[in-house]
């Protein structure tokens, strides 16, 4: 696809806004795929609660979230330890020091759990500024 933005999304797994501001997110960025702009995401990881458990259930071990993924229909990936280490330091060099953060291209950040429209504005926003969407 010839038009594309990226996006980084920083988020807790254990954090419910992350989650309504992932889904809002997901919305978002499939109006403007129907638009026939590409958005490429690249999540970064956050840990509100290092180490933490719920509902009995040690949710910082891998073999219990990819469980608990499986049964919500999440997809999982191998991601090397090296590289999630990585990206937690990245995160923690931004200074974000809450979830969720939306970093859209060259925009500032988005932080917090923000409407869907707010997340489409913002996405069509970089894309206009890459010189690659007009609104129809």
């Amino acid at each position: 696809m010839p038009h594309s933005v990226k996006a980084q999304i920083v988020v807790d797994v254990i954090c419910s806004h992350s989650y309504l501001g992932y889904t809002r997110f997901a919305r978002a960025a499939n109006r403007l795929r129907a638009e026939g702009v590409g958005v490429t995401v690249e999540f970064l990881p956050f840990e509100l609660a290092p180490g933490a458990s719920t509902d009995g259930l040690h949710i910082g071990d891998p073999d219990t979230l990819a469980r608990l993924a499986a049964e919500v229909g999440v997809a999982t990936g191998s991601v090397p330890l090296a590289a999630v280490r990585a990206r937690l330091d990245h995160v923690r060099r931004l200074g974000i020091t809450g979830v969720p953060v939306f970093l859209i291209e060259n925009l500032p950040p988005l932080t917090g759990s923000q409407t869907e429209s707010t997340l489409l504005a913002a996405l069509r926003q970089a894309s206009v500024k890459k010189g690659e969407h007009r609104d129809r």
